[in-house]
């Protein structure tokens, strides 16, 4: 009676899993919103349907390129000219940023969007993230042709500009910036929103196995290759890609990380980074070399990554208890983020999710 029923549970065990359809694998990488694109799927849906999937991705990374880009980029517009589409010198976001201080601008839905969910943000963290600092981004073009530390008297010029209150949203997706002169910058939260919206294309098709990573903006759904959850690896900040300090799971979720490393510009020794404190005009200054934010929102992680290296850990922690406790509107609830401060004496501070955990790699890297 025993063997029957030990080969009973084996036919069963052999039988569920003869049933799991096979997945194939399809990746596609693009140049897009200034960086590199890579999405990464599994399935077990027809080849064609994954295809057009892609497709359909490639299609809207090019759409919201065209809408969010805030500078001129060669790439993204030779991309748009081999796709067969009409690619604009400018963006839409570049047009609005034109209309300044003259007249409302009606704009596409997804701007409209992510300018509501911008200021949202910008109000919860007391400018911390802030979408109208584009006049200080564009003084000091960190990462671009011409960068240079500005003047004092520069600096003290475009503070006026960088109030996000001046950004007035009305009925009908209009947009009037109030200020001649005032800028609009989404570079701290365009990508967690592109990966949100690609996620859900991937999900309309019946596609639910992915990892996107779009410049280093990880979203990861259902499981990879080995039926496993994904698992991520978070670098070391300072010596580069391939020196990783933690890992850990990561399953329908995104996961962000800003950090001073990323671009930056030396004068006289001193270092400054790309991370601004729009009260003040200059980098942020602390004792922190990044900041990492894991959530089921990619927009949201982005936002907090940035907004989390400003504000530093007490605001931070508070910041995060606070959207877990009530409902906001266009991202209503969402669970507790999780979120991971490195340190310059590389010691790293997890607070956020408890149901979190990480594994050391790098063993100079300690948990506080």
């Amino acid at each position: 009676m025993l063997k029957h029923l030990k080969f009973f549970f084996f036919f069963l065990v052999l039988l569920i899993f003869s049933c799991t359809p096979a997945r194939s694998e399809y990746s596609k990488t693009w140049f897009s919103l200034g960086t590199v694109c890579r999405v990464r799927i599994l399935t077990s849906e027809p080849k064609k349907k994954a295809e057009a999937a892609l497709e359909k991705v490639y299609e809207t990374l090019l759409r919201l390129d065209s809408i969010f880009n805030a500078n001129t980029d060669k790439l993204s517009v030779e991309n748009n000219n081999l796709k067969g589409l009409t690619a604009a010198e400018e963006s839409e976001l570049e047009r609005l940023n034109k209309a300044a201080g003259l007249s409302p601008m009606e704009v596409s839905p997804e701007l409209y969007e992510l300018l509501q969910i911008s200021l949202m943000m910008a109000e919860l963290t007391d400018g911390a993230f802030n979408p109208a600092i584009g006049p200080l981004v564009k003084i000091w073009n960190i990462g671009f042709e011409n960068e240079a530390v500005p003047s004092p008297d520069d600096i003290k010029r475009v503070l006026p500009l960088l109030d996000y209150k001046n950004i007035i949203l009305s009925d009908g997706n209009k947009v009037f910036l109030q200020k001649e002169g005032m800028r609009l910058d989404l570079g701290g939260i365009a990508k967690g929103y592109a990966a949100d919206k690609i996620a859900k294309i991937l999900l309309d098709y019946g596609i639910e196995d992915f990892l996107i990573d779009l410049g280093g903006n990880i979203l990861a759904s259902g499981k990879n290759p080995s039926w496993k959850t994904w698992k991520v690896a978070l670098r070391n900040p300072i010596i580069g890609r391939n020196n990783s300090v933690v890992s850990m799971d990561l399953q329908d979720a995104s996961l962000v990380t800003s950090g001073n490393y990323e671009r930056f510009i030396k004068k006289d020794g001193v270092l400054y980074h790309h991370i601004f404190d729009s009260k003040t005009g200059y980098p942020v200054q602390n004792d922190l070399n990044a900041v990492s934010i894991m959530s089921e929102s990619s927009a949201l992680a982005d936002a907090l990554s940035t907004s989390g290296y400003v504000l530093a850990e007490e605001k931070t922690r508070a910041l995060l208890q606070k959207l877990a406790a009530e409902e906001f509107p266009l991202i209503g609830r969402p669970k507790m983020p999780a979120c991971f401060l490195f340190y310059k004496d590389n010691s790293i501070s997890v607070f956020g999710n408890d149901e979190i955990s990480v594994e050391i790699i790098d063993k100079d890297f300690f948990i506080r």
